[in-house]
């Protein structure tokens, strides 16, 4: 979980390098979803986990190389949608960190992911049970 952080406090940091946005609380994966495609201003969506697996390993329309991610509360989603959440997020982080050079057709991004540090514990305890 290199690029994954429990934070108090996020400062949304926006420019030439960094793209930030914050994710409001959210309840269920519908809402998630449409947060995700709004902030992310994604060029296309399918509105399912598949369809933002592939637009989070993607962010070709977004010109900056980091890319900050805040959420201010998940927990309140179900349990099941939340594992899957964090695992598609685990994996992409992943699939950033593997890029070992760019192309002309894709840039190295830098994928990084915060949660507010008061649902640490109970995050934490999700992933250990998946």
């Amino acid at each position: 979980m290199s690029s994954i952080f429990f934070i108090s406090e996020y400062e949304v940091l926006t420019d030439s390098n960094n793209f930030s946005v914050v994710i409001p609380a959210i309840c269920n994966k519908k809402e998630l979803l449409n947060e995700y495609s709004i902030k992310l201003k994604f060029p296309y969506f399918g509105a399912n986990w598949d369809s933002l697996w592939d637009l989070i390993c993607d962010f070709h329309w977004i010109p900056q190389k980091h890319i900050h991610i805040y959420h201010e509360c998940v927990t309140l989603m179900p349990i099941r949608d939340l594992k899957i959440f964090l695992k598609l997020l685990i994996d992409a982080c992943k699939d950033w960190d593997e890029i070992v050079e760019e192309t002309s057709e894709n840039q190295k991004k830098t994928l990084y992911i915060y949660f507010n540090k008061n649902e640490e514990e109970f995050i934490l305890s999700k992933l250990q049970s998946m």
